[in-house]
Order: structure tokens, then sequence, then C-alpha cells
């Protein structure tokens, strides 16, 4: 098992498989969760979300934010290749 599939396991607590299908899944990650989970910072974390190489996030409360666990999962499976639906 690959370091970031028990991470994302830590941090969804239930086993999920990275880069297999994708589990359909409405947990919600927040950005201090994905920023461990993937070893990225915030800021290149937003940078990502406007080249459409990050998932999209979504909004929480008016000051905080969160992801789909199974987004964040997908993207753990090809990080380089990633693509945001809809992105150009």
């Amino acid at each position: 098992m690959q370091t970031t599939e028990k991470q994302l396991e830590q941090a969804v607590g239930k086993k999920v498989a990275v880069g297999t299908e994708r589990k359909f899944t409405l947990e919600i990650l927040r950005m201090r969760e994905v920023m461990r989970i993937t070893g990225m910072g915030r800021t290149t974390i937003y940078d990502a979300i406007a080249r459409g190489a990050f998932p999209k996030s979504v909004k929480l409360t008016s000051k905080s934010i969160g992801f789909y666990a199974a987004d964040i999962q997908t993207f753990l499976a090809d990080p380089m290749g990633y693509r945001a639906p809809g992105a150009v």
C-alpha cells in the first residue's frame, strides 16, 4: 500500500483504494487534511486549482472550504496527469 493510500484512509476514517475505481463519497476533507495528505502547501493547491490541475474546492462556510475525498483520491492516483472536469 502506498503512503498516500494510508494517509487518505486516516483522513477519511475508512479503507480506500487509490488508483482503482472511483468511490463516490460525500465525505469532505478540510484544507489542512488535504495539505497533509498531498504534501502540498496552501498556495500551491490554490495555484493548481486555478490551472485545473487539482480538484475544485467546496465552500463550507463563509471562511472555510473543503474537498470531496473521492476527488482527492482521484488526484492521488495520477497527480501529474490530473485534469479537473471542465478544465481547459
